[in-house]
């Protein structure tokens, strides 16, 4: 379990919007998160912006890394309310570290 966090500023026309929501996986370990993924996903808004999206990348052992994310936030925009929608797919590669070790 953990958080993502986004944000981003149109071009265009005048908009900038952020959110954040909790994301779920099957990795066991920080480093784990780490490597290439391929995301599908999409959000929707009118006026508050929703959206999911689902990570799949390589794990150990020759298994897959499975990260499930939903984001709720809002956004500023010209016209005022934004309506709108969109899906989206892309690979990235992910570097990962640990700032804090904590054993509970």
């Amino acid at each position: 379990m953990g958080m993502t966090f986004a944000g981003g500023v149109g071009t265009g026309i005048p908009a900038a919007s952020a959110g954040g929501g909790p994301m779920v996986s099957n990795a066991t370990s920080v480093s784990e998160q780490g490597g290439p993924f391929v995301v599908l996903g999409g959000s929707g808004q009118v006026g508050i912006r929703a959206g999911g999206d689902i990570a799949i990348g390589n794990g150990p052992n020759n298994g897959n890394v499975i990260d499930l994310s939903s984001t709720v936030g809002t956004g500023v925009r010209l016209p005022a309310v934004e309506v709108g929608g969109e899906v989206h797919g892309f690979m990235t590669y992910t570097l990962t570290w640990t700032w804090f070790d904590w054993h509970f």
